[in-house]
């Protein structure tokens, strides 16, 4: 499991280097051909296509960082894990001058392995409280 975990972590700091570049297909490339993104407030959405968009809409709308921190990981037969972490975004207020907020929450990612490589199957997550300004 440790393994595992550590190779989950790498891909978290990697999907935070993609997400800093504006790179929503880079971040697709995270995840198997048939995963689902179920965001909040959202209906979900399956296949590289979707989750490009929807990635590529997030930038569009001012986020700009995104950090992600394993809380736990379990595995399960050898192919499947499921992680529970704590995330951070970074964003620019729309016609706000710069001004910067952030939104922390929760989320739920099934990752299965792939072909050897961990990629994410499924991604749930929500916010701890709406969004707070930053100055």
């Amino acid at each position: 499991m440790e393994d595992v975990r550590k190779v989950i972590e790498k891909t978290n700091l990697k999907f935070a280097e993609i997400f800093g570049r504006g790179d929503a297909a880079g971040i697709a490339a995270l995840y198997t051909a048939d995963a689902r993104l179920m965001p909040p407030d959202a209906p979900a959405l399956s296949g590289t296509e979707a989750i490009t968009a929807f990635w590529q809409g997030a930038m569009k709308m001012g986020i700009k960082a995104a950090t992600l921190e394993t809380i736990d990981v379990e595995t399960s037969g050898g192919d499947l894990a499921t992680e529970i972490g704590r995330f951070t975004l970074g964003m620019e207020v729309p016609g706000g001058g710069g001004e910067r907020v952030e939104q922390s929450g929760k989320y739920i990612v099934l990752w299965k392995n792939d072909g050897g490589t961990w990629k994410i199957h499924a991604d749930i997550w929500n916010a701890d409280a709406p969004v707070a300004r930053r100055g």
